[in-house]
């Protein structure tokens, strides 16, 4: 977890008292420290992005994050370092993902790999033209049509990174990878194995 995200919540658990306005103070404390950095991840791997523009204001409440398609779900609040990569961070956590499938209904078995695919194919500038308005397509053919909500959480980080990094994602389409595309990856993952496929596809392009 980056120094940002483990320090706050840190914070909280010291402080005591009520965490959701303590985490939003400490929260709102390390962006204001951390001039340029990204917005945080609410909710987990199923939650959502936020812009750090829009965090301003913004309470931890299902009133206030609803707007911002984000809900604290499973609690947890993560932030990128400002020399973190956003669309590499969010390439590697969708084709995690979809690693974690079932493989019980299509939209996990070939929506949510296509969706890998191509994030992965922005950040690594080999996207054929309007892959964004792809990832949107294919997102609309999986979100809310799987035996779980498994394809749901994944749609909709994957769509809140959109939204939250559109610069980003555009520059990775024309111009390919950026320098932090080479630093060690920030956002943590569960050290259990991917299926052979999935570990496959995971593994650094050369």
């Amino acid at each position: 977890m980056p120094a940002a995200a483990a320090s706050a919540v840190q914070a909280v658990v010291e402080a005591g008292g009520p965490p959701a306005a303590r985490l939003l103070e400490r929260l709102e404390e390390r962006m204001a420290r951390l001039a340029g950095s990204h917005g945080p991840l609410l909710g987990g791997y199923a939650g959502a992005w936020v812009g750090g523009e829009r965090l301003h204001g913004v309470a931890l409440s299902k009133e206030h994050l609803a707007p911002h398609g984000a809900t604290l779900g499973a609690g947890v609040v993560l932030l990128l370092s400002e020399q973190a990569c956003p669309v590499a961070e969010t390439a590697r956590v969708a084709r995690w993902m979809a690693g974690q499938s079932a493989r019980q209904c299509g939209p996990c078995i070939h929506g949510l790999d296509s969706l890998a695919d191509t994030i992965e194919e922005i950040a690594a500038g080999t996207a054929q033209p309007k892959a964004v308005q792809r990832v949107e397509r294919l997102a609309s053919l999986t979100a809310r049509r799987g035996a779980c909500a498994h394809p749901d959480g994944a749609v909709n980080l994957i769509l809140s990174a959109l939204e939250a990094f559109e610069g980003e994602f555009a520059d990775h389409a024309r111009h390919g990878p950026c320098d932090g595309c080479t630093r060690p990856p920030e956002l943590p993952l569960p050290a259990r194995p991917l299926s052979e496929e999935s570990a496959r596809k995971a593994a650094p392009r050369r």
